[in-house]
């Protein structure tokens, strides 16, 4: 088996708060995966001031990826499988909010812990003989980094 095969097959997405071993195997690399931090800044107008002071009051960390699954199973049903598995990361199981989320993708993402905010699917290649389930689909993934502890400018250097 070629290192590359090796190394795609050990990518996934894991519930952590899951009761019982829970993930999604991510079949194919991403192209790229895009990291955002905003810093959030209120604006305090001063009476008189011709420019406003600023507080800083937080802010987010995002990650943006787009996950391609192919139905590889006779029935095509693998691919919606999929789909299926992480829009169940968005919902609640019995009064518990929703799972929250590491990304098993080399040492990129070890240490953070993400929830899944936005999740956008496009099914295609539909045939009748398969009941016209698609067998291919495209997830895009907007994350949330969801961090215990408060983290400061000196850690993440």
């Amino acid at each position: 088996m070629s290192e590359r095969k090796r190394s795609l097959q050990d990518l996934y997405i894991i519930a952590i708060d899951s009761p019982e071993v829970d993930y999604l195997q991510i079949q194919y690399s991403p192209f790229s995966i895009g990291y955002t931090r905003q810093a959030k800044v209120q604006s305090i107008p001063i009476v008189g001031r011709n420019t406003d002071l600023h507080q800083f009051t937080g802010g987010a960390t995002s990650l943006s990826l787009t996950l391609d699954f192919y139905a590889n199973d006779n029935l095509r049903r693998s691919a919606k499988q999929s789909i299926k598995w992480l829009q169940s990361m968005q919902h609640s199981h019995n009064n518990a909010p929703p799972s929250r989320l590491k990304i098993n993708f080399g040492e990129l993402f070890q240490d953070e812990i993400w929830i899944l905010q936005n999740m956008q699917a496009k099914y295609s290649v539909f045939e009748a003989g398969f009941s016209w389930m698609p067998r291919y689909a495209v997830a895009s993934l907007t994350l949330v980094r969801d961090d215990e502890n408060n983290i400061y400018s000196s850690q993440i250097r």
